[in-house]
C-alpha cells in the first residue's frame, strides 16, 4: 500500500497566501512601525516562577510580529511539502522521507526529553 504523506496540490497556493502576508505585515510593522490597536492582542502565556517550575498563566499584549513567524514556517512548510501536479515517483519519495524523517527524530527526541524530565523530577 502507498502511503501518501504529502499534502494535497492546493496547500501550495495556500502557502504562497499564508507566506506573503506573513513576510507583508512584518516588513510593514518592523519597518514601517504601524501603531495600529487593530494589530495588538492579548495571548495566553505560561510564566514559570522563580524556581523555574511552570505554574501559571497569564494575560500579555503583544502586536502581530509574534505571530508572523509562525505563519511564515506554516506557509513555507505547505509549500515545501505539497504535490506538484505532475511528478514521478522518485521525486514523490524523496520528498516524502523529507518530510517523515525530521518528524520522526523530533519524536524521538521528544519522548527522550520527557523520559528525562521525569526521571530528574522524582529525584
Amino acid at each position: 500500500m502507498k502511503k501518501n504523506y504529502l499534502f494535497p496540490h492546493w496547500f501550495k497556493v495556500m502557502g504562497w497566501v499564508l507566506s506573503i502576508a506573513a513576510v507583508v505585515a512584518y516588513l510593514c510593522i518592523r519597518d514601517l512601525e504601524f501603531k495600529m490597536p487593530a494589530l495588538s492582542f492579548d495571548v495566553l502565556l505560561l510564566e514559570d516562577d522563580d524556581e523555574g517550575s511552570y505554574s501559571f498563566f497569564r494575560l500579555a499584549n503583544t502586536n502581530i510580529l509574534s505571530i508572523a513567524m509562525p505563519v511564515l514556517t506554516i506557509g513555507l512548510l505547505f509549500i515545501g511539502f505539497s504535490k506538484e501536479k505532475v511528478e514521478d515517483e522518485f521525486v514523490h519519495y524523496l520528498r516524502a522521507q523529507s518530510l517523515i524523517s525530521p518528524i520522526s527524530m523530533c519524536r524521538i527526541w521528544c519522548f527522550s526529553y520527557s523520559s528525562s524530565c521525569s526521571s530528574s523530577s522524582s529525584e
